[in-house]
């Protein structure tokens, strides 16, 4: 009987890799593969998988530093790398809006004036921001002011967890924020400033995947709705 090591090895000499590592950018997370790994377990592959969560620049990071082999990042502000070199295929946009708790001094401000929030009455509030998990690369931040207060956290689902505690204000992408507004436990604030909509890609170094890169990325390719918020 083979073993462990022998099959990873018959894998390979068939175009399989020995170990696919993927980084999804935080405001997704992992767990939109999970509904893949079952699938591709069924092609007995032994390709090892290696699910990372990255946040801002840090897939980029990870991809060109080698952590990672396929990603699913955001573009242009997100911090991806000059030059060629690389497969980049749009799976969509997604907005976002600004949140804070219902009894938070913004809601009485924006109830009591026609215009949105403007940078200066936003600046004595704490904001609550995802790190940059990049290890190599400049550390980006979106939506922080200069002189603002700042609690920093290192996930999508800490920063959303954080500002239903009252701990801060910020934007949230529209599909996690919406449910919260419904519920009640955050409310939507229009700013001066709103922070654009961002395009995401699934992205590889050209020429680098074997048949289990292949596979994932045609697999996420043709289902986008296992990245919610989504729009073409």
């Amino acid at each position: 009987m083979a073993s462990d090591m022998e099959r990873r090895l018959i894998g390979r000499s068939k175009g399989w890799e020995t170990e696919l590592r993927i980084a999804v950018d935080t405001i997704f997370g992992t767990q939109c593969l999970f509904p893949l790994v079952e699938a591709f377990d069924a092609l007995e592959s032994n390709t090892r998988l290696n699910l990372r969560e990255e946040a801002l620049g840090g897939c980029w990071d990870a991809l060109t530093n080698n952590r990672a082999d396929l990603v699913v990042t955001g573009l242009g502000s997100m911090g991806n790398p000059s030059g060629g070199g690389f497969d980049i295929d749009v799976i969509g946009s997604l907005n976002f809006d600004f949140a804070v708790t219902p009894n938070h001094p913004l809601v009485m401000l924006a109830n009591r004036q026609d215009e949105p929030i403007t940078d200066d009455q936003l600046r004595p509030y704490r904001a609550v921001s995802v790190a940059d998990s990049s290890l190599a690369r400049s550390a980006a931040t979106f939506g922080l002011l200069t002189g603002q207060d700042t609690l920093t956290v290192t996930s999508m689902r800490e920063k959303l967890a954080a500002q239903i505690a009252g701990l801060g204000v910020g934007f949230l992408p529209s599909f996690i924020a919406e449910p919260e507004f419904s519920a009640g436990r955050l409310v939507k604030v229009h700013v001066l400033q709103p922070r654009p909509a961002a395009t995401f890609a699934v992205v590889h170094r050209r020429s680098n995947l074997g048949n289990a890169g292949k596979w994932f990325k045609t697999q996420m390719l043709a289902k986008p709705s296992l990245f919610p918020g989504l729009y073409s």
